[in-house]
């Protein structure tokens, strides 16, 4: 019987992955491209679509709404999320010029989970 020899080869691509020690895991910070209206009526129901990249689902990323933070994204894609305008009695938002931001939880690493942030998108209330 003769004896089975092979040899093992690895593709280039591969090879370049396995010995690059600068590889880096994908950039995971939110970006705002854009939202679906920059203004509207203080305390009126409004949904507020936002289109960017590096959305993530499971409740990992939140809005911050000038002082308000933690605001629940509907989540639709990692390039599109939305959320409702915060209407609240008990610390009603005045009418002015607020800022919007989407943070997400990193948990790249579960030893040390991390908030990124994304650019401000500013947001008016009249």
């Amino acid at each position: 019987m003769a004896a089975c020899t092979s040899t093992l080869t690895t593709s280039p691509i591969l090879k370049r992955i396995i010995i690059n020690p600068k590889a880096s895991l994908p950039n995971i910070k939110p970006i705002i491209y854009g939202l679906s209206t920059y203004t509207s009526k203080r305390n009126v129901y409004t949904v507020v679509y936002i289109r960017g990249a590096n959305f993530f689902p499971f409740g990992t990323t939140n809005v911050t709404f000038g002082p308000l933070r933690n605001i629940p994204v509907t989540y639709y894609s990692s390039y599109n999320i939305s959320f409702t305008l915060p209407q609240t009695r008990r610390n009603p938002l005045s009418t002015g010029t607020y800022s919007v931001q989407v943070t997400s939880v990193n948990n790249m690493t579960n030893i040390f989970p991390s908030t990124v942030y994304s650019n401000k998108v500013l947001y008016t209330l009249t």
